[in-house]
This record gives C-alpha cells, sequence and structure tokens, in this order.
C-alpha cells in the first residue's frame, strides 16, 4: 500500500468471541490511506478463520501470524510492518467508535506528536454510552507531563494515535504484564506536543473476564510494581531539576501501589513479600487529601487504614 497514513494495529489472541466487531469498527470506516494489521499471536480457538476472512475481503487488511509471545511481543511485530506516518493499538475484544479516523484526519491537519482521546465502558455486551464534547487542546510536552502527573490522563497505550516515528528505539518489554505504564512515559518524553480531544473515541470491554485487568496473580502484580517503578524513575529522572515540583509525580506512584496493594489482598498465591513493600511504602507517604482528590483517594485511604491497624495482610 502507498501513502498510508494510519497504521492500526490490532493483537490477537483467542478473542473470536469479539473478534469480528472489533474489526468491523475498524473496517467500516478506512479508506486506502488506512492499513489494519492483524497479529494473531498464537491463537488456538476460531480468530485465524475470522482473520481470513477479512484478508480476503479488504486489500488494506494484512494478517501476520506467530507463535504466542503476549501482548508485548505482538505489538512490536505488528509495529516492524507498519507503514503509517501514524500508528495507534486496538486491542481485539475493543472497538472504535464510528467516525474516528474521519475525525482524525482532521485532527492531523494540526501537528502533534500523540493524539490523546478519552474512553468509555461496554458494561453488558453492545451497550454502552459515548460522552464529550470534541473540543480539543494543544498541550507542549511539560503542560502535559504536569497532568499527566496530576491524574488528567493515564498511561493506556490504545487511548491515544502516535507517530510511528516515536517508537524508534522504544519497544514494549517482552513477557510482562502492564507494559503500558513501561511503555507510554517513553513515549511522553519524546513528543514535543499532544493533542487532547474531549470525546469518546475507545470502547473499552470490561465484561470479557479473560481480560488481563482482570487477572489477580504473583506475576500480574509483580509486573505492575516493576512496571510502577520503572516510570517513576524515568520520570523523575528526567525532571530531576532545581525548582520542579516532584510532589504530584509521587502522587501519582502511591496512586498505583494503593491500587496494587488493594488487589495483593484478593491474591490467593503467597505475596507476603510484595505486601510488606507496598506497606513500608505506603506508611511513609503523606498526601493531602485536597491536593490528592483527582487520584484514587478512597483507595489510598482505605489501604492507609488497614495498614494502620493491622488488617494489610
Amino acid at each position: 500500500m502507498e501513502n498510508v497514513i494510519l497504521s492500526v494495529i490490532i493483537p490477537i489472541y483467542n478473542t473470536e468471541k469479539y473478534l469480528e466487531r472489533c474489526i468491523e469498527s475498524v473496517v467500516n470506516q478506512a479508506d486506502d490511506s488506512t492499513e489494519i494489521i492483524l497479529v494473531n499471536d498464537g491463537s488456538t480457538d476460531g480468530s485465524q478463520k475470522i482473520c481470513d476472512k477479512y484478508t480476503c475481503q479488504y486489500e488494506n487488511v494484512k494478517l501476520l501470524v506467530k507463535e504466542n509471545g503476549g501482548l508485548s511481543s505482538a505489538r512490536n511485530y505488528g509495529l516492524t510492518y507498519a507503514q503509517g506516518k501514524y500508528v495507534a493499538f486496538l486491542d481485539s475484544d475493543d472497538m472504535w467508535s464510528s467516525g474516528f479516523i474521519e475525525d482524525f484526519k482532521s485532527y492531523a491537519k494540526t501537528k502533534w506528536d500523540i493524539l490523546n482521546f478519552n474512553y468509555c465502558y461496554e458494561k453488558t455486551l453492545n451497550v454502552y454510552k459515548q460522552n464529550g464534547t470534541k473540543n480539543v487542546e494543544l498541550y507542549n510536552q511539560n503542560e502535559f507531563i504536569d497532568l499527566f502527573n496530576k491524574n488528567i490522563y493515564g498511561n493506556q497505550i490504545c487511548f491515544r494515535i502516535y507517530k510511528r516515528s516515536l517508537f524508534e528505539n522504544v519497544t514494549f518489554p517482552l513477557g510482562r504484564y502492564y507494559e503500558d505504564i513501561a511503555t507510554f512515559y517513553k513515549l511522553m518524553l519524546k513528543a514535543n506536543k499532544i493533542l487532547c480531544v474531549d470525546y469518546d473515541y475507545y470502547i473499552y470491554n470490561i465484561i470479557n473476564e479473560e481480560s488481563i485487568t482482570k487477572q489477580v496473580t504473583r506475576k500480574h502484580l509483580e509486573d505492575m510494581l516493576k512496571s510502577t517503578n520503572e516510570m517513576y524513575k524515568g520520570l523523575s529522572d528526567y525532571y530531576n531539576v532545581d525548582g520542579y515540583d516532584l510532589k504530584y509525580l509521587e502522587y501519582n506512584k502511591i496512586n498505583l501501589y494503593s491500587y496494587i496493594g488493594l488487589k495483593l489482598m484478593k491474591c490467593n498465591e503467597n505475596v507476603d513479600d510484595l505486601k510488606s513493600l507496598v506497606c513500608d511504602y505506603v506508611k511513609k507517604q503523606k498526601v493531602n487529601l485536597i491536593d490528592y482528590k483527582k487520584y484514587q483517594w478512597k483507595k489510598y485511604v482505605a489501604l492507609k487504614l488497614l495498614i494502620t491497624f493491622g488488617l494489610f495482610k
């Protein structure tokens, strides 16, 4: 394909129940300037058959087949074949809003490195409500990172479109869950301009019981801690200059540790060492709850009380 503007990478692993509608949400609005890259990451269900159907039907749909290596591996593999000036990632159990690509082309007339947009939850199959005004704000790197540290914007990879050049020397960490946390901050530090759109273009499926965000195992929680610490170190090293207030970056870390701490209590495996690590960190932290209100303050307060009264077990 020539003159590709946007590459949409869809990693696939055993999601036949949701895959067809996921692909439909893109092909129904894509023209020749958009390529759709399906990466079958060793699926053992009927996902391959669905992929074959779309590659036969649409010239702008590519299929890559590989041995199972996990989400990071599939995304990295898709990136090596992407030709677009911009690249986006769509999980194979989620969907894009109709009209998104047309709006993207309009936004692309402004110079930016990352396009940031909102999402809505699909709590019941095919039932969701989109919100937003489509108002746009263009931020420079420092302005956006300040909003990121204040928890106005998160670190989810799929809720953005990127200039593909940002991925030079940046890859998703292999064999790790919560790879978004370990990757997005690196892209953010390479971006000069970030365009933020107030609209729910991404439809996020939270009814899929196989979703990574539903899993509570030692491996998931270890990886989340590792990614959180990497992100915090990377950002604090970058902004460790005289006069820069790192308070909100620290709040961001407390926010993630509070989430992890409550997840640890739901894990059926032995995670005593991880609990000790989280406990020691949270005990030392003091926050101004007025400043902290945009974070998961209820989770922080709950965890702090559990630790104080010896119930964090």
